[in-house]
């Protein structure tokens, strides 16, 4: 019961792989790489939020930069667009930063802290200004709006050609939300 209790709304394994921390490539690796307009723009953080907030690619995909909020020490995200709002309501995920440091860089909390302000710097409008529910959270190289097919398209561009020689497969759409 526990396990099936962990396991709830992950997808099935042979649905949606894992895809492992260690088999993803560098960020040197991924900088390097030529990506066309269309394709998503940050390819590590949207598999690192998605993959400790375990989201979906739709909902990475439709996750705007105002949907982030920051609430003492916790973070919220949220979503418009997901599989599990039967209502049509959106629903709200929360993580709080309970790290030793105030920024550690590895944890959900401190991922989205990371991206927010990117994307702020970038845009020069605040999460909380009503504007940046226009901007896409993960936006395409132009800073269109990703389709789940991008969103899916920049995972697999993460995973190294090497952990493919030995385990080949492909992310899909719940590869995050499983690897989480």
């Amino acid at each position: 019961r526990c396990k099936a209790s962990l396991e709830r709304g992950l997808g099935l394994k042979s649905k949606a792989p894992e895809i492992l921390h260690h088999e993803l490539r560098s960020p040197e690796e991924v900088a390097q790489d030529l990506r066309g307009p269309d394709d998503v723009a940050s390819l590590l953080e949207s598999w690192k939020i998605a993959t400790t907030w375990l989201l979906r690619e739709i909902e990475v995909a439709n996750c705007m930069l105002g949907h982030a909020r920051l609430s003492g020490n916790e973070w919220s995200l949220n979503l418009p667009v997901s599989k599990c709002d039967r209502g049509g309501c959106g629903v709200e995920r929360r993580l709080a930063h309970d790290c030793l440091a105030p920024a550690c860089g590895f944890c959900g909390p401190c991922n989205l802290a990371h991206q927010v302000r990117r994307r702020e710097v970038e845009t020069g409008i605040a999460h909380t200004d009503p504007r940046a529910l226009q901007l896409p959270l993960f936006p395409t190289v132009t800073g269109g709006i990703p389709t789940k097919q991008a969103t899916v398209d920049a995972w697999n561009a993460n995973i190294s050609p090497t952990a493919l020689s030995v385990r080949p497969r492909k992310a899909t759409g719940h590869s995050a939300r499983r690897s989480g």
